[in-house]
């Protein structure tokens, strides 16, 4: 709905908080959910590099000086999207491991927790 009406106010504060996560006692979490969960981190990863580049060029086309706190506040969100695709690589790279070779506990939770 957002998306095609420029006029729409959410009734829920944005972006939305999410509470703990849930753990799967005593079971691995099984290697089609970790291979969806890549699936979404990169949709939501394209996504919030999209924003980044639309407001990065709002800022570039500005026709009076941007001042420090908005080029700062640009900044740390880059920096926060370079730690997510390093976060993004190292759970992929988990899961490779886990789907070729099988996997033990440790490096189960490991592929989760960076995921």
């Amino acid at each position: 709905m957002a998306l095609n009406d420029p006029n729409y106010d959410s009734d829920v504060m944005l972006p939305m908080q999410l509470g703990p996560r849930i753990e799967s006692e005593g079971a691995p979490c099984p290697l089609p959910h970790l291979q969806g969960m890549i699936a979404a981190a990169r949709e939501t990863r394209d996504w919030a590099a999209g924003l980044l580049a639309q407001y990065e060029n709002t800022l570039s086309g500005a026709k009076v000086p941007v001042p420090a706190t908005i080029t700062a506040h640009s900044e740390q969100l880059k920096g926060k999207l370079a730690l997510a695709d390093v976060q993004l690589r190292a759970g992929i790279d988990l899961v490779g491991q886990i789907s070729q070779e099988g996997t033990t506990p440790e490096l189960q939770e490991k592929a989760e927790d960076s995921l």
